[in-house]
């Protein structure tokens, strides 16, 4: 968490250094542009909100000096330790984070393509959002409907179910609001702005999600593997962000190029994903 919030204090203090170096400009000549400042200063308003949380998530953990039982060494974190779960519970987990890398990879593989060569065909790729909706329902929950004994309807009395179940709708209901915005259905300007909120809101969730596990080696490995994906997520929502809103600059064209490719990295980094 603390190379996290590096990480992010980093880019803050990148995206504050050229904001400055603009406001020097407008005080030279006060009648210089002015917009490419407001949205890079949504962008640095986001990601401060985004250390805040990461900041509140490292204050409720004990300070490493104190947890002297059960450390994780660079050779553990190397090699894979053996975690409290199955091998079946392991191979069933894999199996699923590296079929939601193959469709991650797949739409920011479509993105780039989109954006390279203006393929029509590409700009459906925030339907693979619903395809990936519809894997998640049948492998995240093998106890219920439809691979388990527990129907559809008595799933929802289980919590953990229930959340699954919540979040492929909202999956499946940002995949084709997205889409609508690429096919130019959705004619508002302000529908674009949904995709780079949700992405970095996802990224921010994920950054400050805990692992409640019982064991303090396998409860650190996760966040190793976690916090990447989180890291990346976020650049990919601010983004796509500064694209919609500095329309036909050189910084939107920057922009354009770096949310797709933050999606493949995404993918590959779940293709990659062990547990052990």
């Amino acid at each position: 968490m603390v190379g996290v919030k590096i990480a992010l204090a980093t880019a803050l203090l990148t995206l504050g250094f050229f904001n400055s170096r603009r406001v020097e400009a407008l005080r030279e000549d006060p009648d210089g542009p002015l917009l490419a400042l407001r949205r890079f200063t949504e962008v640095e308003i986001g990601l401060g909100i985004t250390t805040l949380l990461a900041t509140a998530s490292l204050i409720s953990v004990p300070p490493a000096v104190d947890l002297r039982q059960d450390r994780l060494s660079l050779g553990e974190l190397a090699e894979g330790i053996v975690p409290p779960y199955t091998a079946e519970d392991i191979a069933w987990s894999e199996f699923n984070h590296h079929w939601a890398g193959v469709f991650v990879l797949a739409i920011g593989l479509l993105a780039l393509v989109e954006r390279a060569f203006g393929a029509r065909w590409a700009r459906s790729w925030p339907l693979l959002f619903a395809a990936l909706a519809v894997f998640l329902l049948i492998r995240s929950d093998p106890e219920a409907w439809p691979m388990g004994d527990i129907s559809f309807w008595a799933s929802f009395r289980e919590p953990e179910v229930a959340q699954h179940r919540v979040f492929m709708a909202i999956i499946t209901a940002f995949a084709f609001f997205e889409w609508s915005v690429r096919t130019g259905r959705a004619k508002s300007p302000r529908a674009a702005l949904v995709m780079p909120l949700f992405c970095a809101l996802g990224g921010a969730i994920l950054l400050t999600h805990s692992h409640a596990l019982g064991n303090v080696k396998w409860e650190l490995e996760i966040e190793y593997t976690h916090a990447p994906l989180a890291l990346v997520g976020v650049a990919a929502g601010w983004s796509r962000w500064l694209e919609v809103r500095l329309p036909g600059t050189a910084a939107a064209r920057r922009a354009s190029w770096i949310w797709p490719s933050a999606f493949t990295v995404v993918g590959l980094l779940l293709l990659l994903y062990r547990e052990a």
